[in-house]
């Protein structure tokens, strides 16, 4: 599989501008509304990536390895659902806690069958 590269809208270097010293106070404006223009933008693509991953753990959640798999599906599955779910909490993850939903969902497949 290739590697997707990471859009440019991730980099938090484009929109580096020279020196804002020797500015006027019309520039210092004009480049206020350009990085409230960048991060509509920016969080505008967080807000679609957000709701790309809720579909995939939704995914994810309604189809669970078979009741009888072995550990290593259901450890490939756990590690995934858990990741999403990370992610999807916050930048700094979810203290566990999409490691211990997987582990619930898991208990009650193997369980419920």
């Amino acid at each position: 599989m290739d590697t997707v590269p990471m859009p440019q809208i991730l980099d938090p270097d484009r929109l580096r501008l020279p020196d804002r010293e020797h500015m006027t106070v019309h520039e210092h404006r004009d480049r206020a509304e350009r990085y409230h223009q960048e991060l509509k933008v920016t969080c505008s693509y967080g807000q679609q990536l957000w709701a790309k991953l809720t579909e995939v753990r939704e995914y994810l959640a309604a189809h669970t390895p078979a009741a009888d798999a072995g550990d290593s599906d259901w450890s490939a599955w756990s590690a995934l659902y858990g990741s999403v779910t990370s992610a999807l909490a916050s930048a700094n993850g979810d203290n566990g806690f999409g490691a211990q939903e997987a582990e619930l969902i898991e208990q009650e497949q193997r369980t419920t069958g």
